[in-house]
């Protein structure tokens, strides 16, 4: 545990000591003091959030935040454990505030979004993310979870671009990926639309979303995924093909073999349709 500690602190410091070096050299000790006050509380927070350990980070900055309840750091961390223990209501005004003290941390507009969008606050939540965005246009999270909002409100076209902005800057992310598909069926953008499921579905060929996207190919009638229930389990393969004029497998069809020969070995009865 203290090894690990000693990596994140050295991987911390290295990538922000570059940054703040000459402030520090000019601010004097008291900067220096606020630097590893704030150093130390990143990488509490974020190995209690790593390590799901919600429990210990409520009480370490829930102490925190009475003793210096103007700490944005602090107010921020309590908030995303509040937000973890699923009480979105009580992390709302620790989020409202650590905004409010550091208006400049895009994290912080994110993730006060989650809470209003825990909350039904969708309005609210779509200016935390675009205030996000604001400080930081790259804020892959921020972009997704935009999309996410304005699929809800119904506004497609809208939702559809940041979507494809999260996954410019993100090629395999799952929920821009899976949506995109959703948005473009809505606007009977059928060509576009096969195409994205192919590319979640290359992504990501396995899970209930990947036999919704198969499901979605076949009656399109394309049937390069298709779902196949082995015992109690459905799985979704690839098309299994040859090479052409030859009695071999074709490349792109082995890692499909590997998932039913691993399924069905598992099986201890059932019945393989071929």
């Amino acid at each position: 545990m203290h090894f690990f500690f000693q990596v994140l602190v050295a991987e911390a410091c290295m990538l922000r000591l570059t940054a703040v070096l000459f402030t520090l050299l000019l601010s004097g000790c008291a900067a220096v003091q606020d630097f590893g006050t704030s150093l130390r509380h990143n990488i509490q927070g974020e190995y209690y959030l790593q390590e799901k350990d919600y429990a210990r980070g409520l009480q370490t900055f829930g102490e925190v935040v009475k003793v210096d309840p103007y700490n944005a750091e602090a107010n921020y961390y309590y908030g995303r454990f509040l937000l973890a223990e699923e009480k979105a209501a009580e992390a709302l005004p620790y989020l409202e505030k650590a905004a409010g003290i550091n208006p400049k941390k895009d994290d912080y507009h994110f993730w006060l979004g989650v809470a209003y969008g825990e909350k039904g606050q969708e309005g609210f939540e779509r200016k935390s993310y675009k205030q996000a965005l604001q400080i930081d246009p790259s804020n892959t999270k921020a972009l997704t979870y935009l999309g996410n909002n304005l699929l809800r409100a119904k506004q497609y076209t809208k939702a559809l671009g940041y979507y494809e902005q999260a996954i410019e800057r993100n090629h395999n992310n799952p929920q821009a990926l899976y949506n995109r598909s959703v948005i473009l069926k809505k606007l009977a953008r059928t060509p576009e639309e096969k195409l994205a499921l192919h590319q979640y579905l290359d992504a990501y060929p396995s899970g209930s979303f990947a036999r919704r996207a198969a499901d979605r190919l076949n009656a399109l009638g394309d049937h390069s995924y298709r779902n196949y229930k082995l015992g109690a389990r459905t799985i979704t393969l690839a098309e299994i093909s040859f090479v052409p004029f030859k009695a071999e497998l074709a490349r792109q069809s082995l890692p499909s073999l590997d998932v039913l020969g691993a399924t069905v070995s598992n099986m201890p009865k059932g019945k393989l349709n071929v």
